[in-house]
């Protein structure tokens, strides 16, 4: 309600100001208009997680916003390939929880301890994971050598021109069976599910290894600076995973001589951005003209340096943390499903209201001459 409230206040200004023949001129005691400023809701996450994130705000001494917009991509992370969402029209259209989030924060807005905050679970899962997943790919990378072992020689075998034709017969079989065991055999899921700094082409390998489903999360934005073009001359990077993974949509690459392919990645991505480097991606054309920009949610959160207490001793809430760790964990520990079996969340008949109206009001404000029209 409140982002559908600055929206329409913006629109109703502009016909103002179009109705009375553009700009008028500064006149003396003219009064300055209100700034239009959205804070982040309160109650929007479930008590056993607002808790949490309240205490993580008071400790760090931040703007809840930027806390609780990390934490809403953490949980789409988790969440991303085990449920799906449903239009609130009813039309049966339906979309994976894919989140890509922008923080526009200055230097010194303590963002490197939001991410350790928000992201403390995720951490604590991977090194809980990880020798499970060490020990896993041991056995799978030897029952590999094992097949392509005896794919190997039976394919030795029936280049033997000498062998008779029943012989050839039950070889064939045999190399069959055995290709077909080795196409069969998955690699285990590796818990490596964010990454902070990545090419495009990294990043496909990680998600290749994860079930294909990562996060990229990063304090520095590396990332964004990667898709703006900014090691590349003002090019911008190879947008295809990005765009594709934002909902799940099928993703090949062909590099150098080697084909990656994807049938569902899902990817989510929270970047702390500096204002000046976020100004500069806004105006990349390639970005704009191909749906990257249209595809990001932008938080700016309140400036709190200069304005913290050094004598603070606000600790964060461990028993809070506690739950919030466990909610968290219910998502990293449930399978991914195929898009036939996964769960749809649908809308109570208060939300699917106040989505349509929001979702109407966008639509609205992409009229030409209107807020939302590039």
């Amino acid at each position: 309600p409140e982002m559908r409230s600055t929206l329409q206040s913006t629109t109703e200004r502009l016909y103002q100001v179009k109705e009375q023949g553009g700009w008028l001129p500064i006149v003396e005691e003219q009064k300055p208009e209100e700034t239009l400023s959205l804070s982040f809701p309160s109650h929007a996450f479930p008590p056993e997680i607002e808790d949490y994130l309240q205490s993580a705000t008071a400790h760090i001494q931040v703007d809840a916003a930027m806390v609780f917009a990390a934490a809403l991509a953490t949980f789409a992370l988790c969440m991303q390939g085990k449920y799906r969402v449903s239009h609130p029209s009813g039309n049966g259209h339906k979309e994976h929880l894919c989140l890509y989030i922008v923080i526009v924060a200055d230097p010194g807005e303590r963002k490197s301890a939001v991410f350790s905050a928000v992201n403390r679970p995720i951490r604590e899962w991977q090194a809980e994971k990880r020798e499970k997943y060490k020990f896993d790919f041991v056995e799978y990378d030897t029952q590999k050598t094992i097949l392509e072992g005896q794919r190997d020689n039976l394919k030795k075998k029936l280049s033997n021109k000498q062998i008779k034709p029943e012989e050839r017969a039950t070889i064939g079989d045999e190399l069959t069976a055995a290709t077909a065991d080795l196409e069969a055999l998955q690699p285990p899921v590796s818990p490596e599910i964010i990454a902070t700094d990545a090419t495009v082409e990294a990043l496909a390998d990680l998600m290749r290894l994860t079930g294909e489903t990562a996060g990229v999360f990063s304090d520095e934005a590396d990332f964004f600076k990667i898709l703006a073009g900014l090691y590349t001359g003002g090019q911008a990077g190879n947008l295809q995973l990005p765009l594709k993974a934002y909902d799940g949509a099928p993703f090949y690459l062909l590099r150098r001589g080697r084909t990656i392919g994807m049938q569902r990645p899902l990817l989510s991505i929270c970047l702390m951005v500096q204002p000046s480097l976020f100004i500069e991606t806004l105006g990349n054309d390639t970005l704009k003209g191909r749906g990257m920009v249209g595809r990001l949610v932008t938080c700016t959160p309140k400036k709190m340096a200069g304005l913290r207490d050094v004598r603070s001793n606000v600790k964060l809430n461990e028993t809070a943390y506690q739950s919030y760790k466990e909610t968290m964990l219910q998502f990293l520990d449930t399978d991914q499903k195929p898009d036939t079996e996964i769960s749809v969340i649908s809308w109570s008949e208060d939300a699917k209201e106040r989505m349509l109206g929001y979702l109407q009001t966008v639509e609205n404000s992409m009229q030409s001459g209107c807020p939302m029209e590039e």
